[in-house]
């Protein structure tokens, strides 16, 4: 009984089992944060900044922990373990099918590599700054967002007007200041279309932002934005000229946005 499809299968399992242990362990390790200086919408106002103003923030730029560049070593090495394996195997099609495995291994960490390279985000007070493993940079003004959702357990999907999209990995990087900003998006209704006053359409809002971020605000600055515009229009000033969601103005907007800040504050 030819015995190559077995050993086939065990030495695949056994490489993705490695590979699969390896990201699960140094996937848990802190990421690294370099200092960095950018120039954003200023936070001015509401949710998003005055219009045309710009303000420069220190934020950190955030990438990969080295245990990555680690894993993409021990990747690579398991590929070129791997390739010369294949001449062992007195079958052809099983000899054809381990080479290729070990090609593919070593590609997958080549890969690994350029992200912990290239790969970084910068998660600014009005904007999120993502470069991706090719090193493009990507910009999404956080007053520009029109959609977000979970893409999976570990990934968030943002989209703004002009077309441009980031996929978030939660498990390399942070971005707290763009949930908060979203939480306010959808305090004021900024995704609620015509449901606007509904509470609870607010409320599932919220919790979008916190399944999809995987995070949790405090209950009390909870509270706070569900007494907001998006769940109480009539009780704020907004400019009617203005999309759905946006233009609110006027003193009780004001004091609501003041009550926000102190609650993060505290």
């Amino acid at each position: 009984m030819d015995a190559t499809p077995v050993i086939v299968k065990m030495v695949l399992a056994i490489v993705i089992a490695l590979v699969m242990t390896l990201i699960a362990r140094l996937a848990r390790r802190s990421r690294r944060h370099e200092p960095g200086r950018v120039t954003a919408p200023a936070a001015v106002g509401g949710a998003g900044g005055a219009g045309g103003a710009v303000q420069a923030f220190e934020v950190p730029r955030q990438r990969p922990a080295p245990s990555m560049r680690v894993l993409g070593f021990i990747i690579i090495a398991c590929g070129v373990v791997l390739t010369p394996l294949a001449a062992l195997i007195p079958d052809p099609i099983g000899m054809i099918v381990i080479g290729l495995m070990g090609v593919a291994v070593v590609l997958c960490g080549v890969y690994v590599l350029r992200y912990y390279h290239h790969s970084s985000l910068v998660d600014a007070p009005t904007m999120t700054i993502m470069t991706s493993w090719r090193g493009r940079e990507t910009r999404v003004v956080h007053e520009e967002i029109t959609k977000y959702h979970a893409a999976n357990r570990r990934t968030v999907v943002v989209r703004d007007s002009r077309g441009q999209k980031l996929s978030i990995d939660l498990v390399w990087f942070s971005a707290p200041l763009l949930a908060r900003h979203l939480m306010q998006l959808e305090a004021e209704g900024r995704f609620a279309g015509n449901r606007i006053g509904d509470a609870r359409r607010i409320a599932k809002g919220l919790s979008n932002v916190e399944y999809s971020f995987r995070t949790r605000f405090p209950d009390h600055y909870k509270a706070i934005l569900l007494q907001g515009p998006g769940a109480n229009p009539a009780a704020f000033q907004r400019d009617p000229a203005a999309p759905q969601g946006r233009g609110w103005t006027g003193p009780a907007y004001a004091s609501w946005l003041q009550a926000l800040q102190a609650t993060l504050r505290g």
